[in-house]
C-alpha cells in the first residue's frame, strides 16, 4: 500500500504530523531497491537551488503553522498549501 509509505509508528514517532524537523532518515519518498526514483538527483538538485534562491530573495519567512491543510489524497502525503509571511 503506496500511501502507508513514511508512516510507520515504529520508525517515525507521531507519523501522522508535519514536522519539518524530523529526522529524515528510513523515509521511502523516492522508493528502494528496484524501484528507487531515477529522477532523485534532479528532484533534490532543484529542491536546493529553488529553495535556496528562495531565502536570498526573501530575509525572514515564517510557516504558518496553524493554517497547514493536509491533502487529501491517499497517494499523495503532505500539506496542500504552505502558507508563510515574510520580508
Amino acid at each position: 500500500m503506496v500511501w502507508r509509505a513514511n508512516h510507520d509508528p515504529t520508525v517515525f514517532d507521531d507519523p501522522g504530523t508535519f514536522d519539518l524537523d524530523r529526522d529524515p532518515s528510513g523515509h521511502v519518498a523516492f522508493g528502494h531497491g528496484t524501484h528507487y526514483c531515477l529522477g532523485v538527483s534532479l528532484a533534490r538538485l532543484e529542491a536546493t537551488v529553488a529553495i535556496a534562491a528562495l531565502f536570498e530573495r526573501f530575509d525572514s519567512l515564517t510557516v504558518e503553522t496553524g493554517a497547514i491543510e493536509p491533502t487529501e489524497s491517499m497517494l499523495v502525503y503532505g500539506p496542500s498549501t504552505l502558507p508563510v509571511s515574510g520580508t
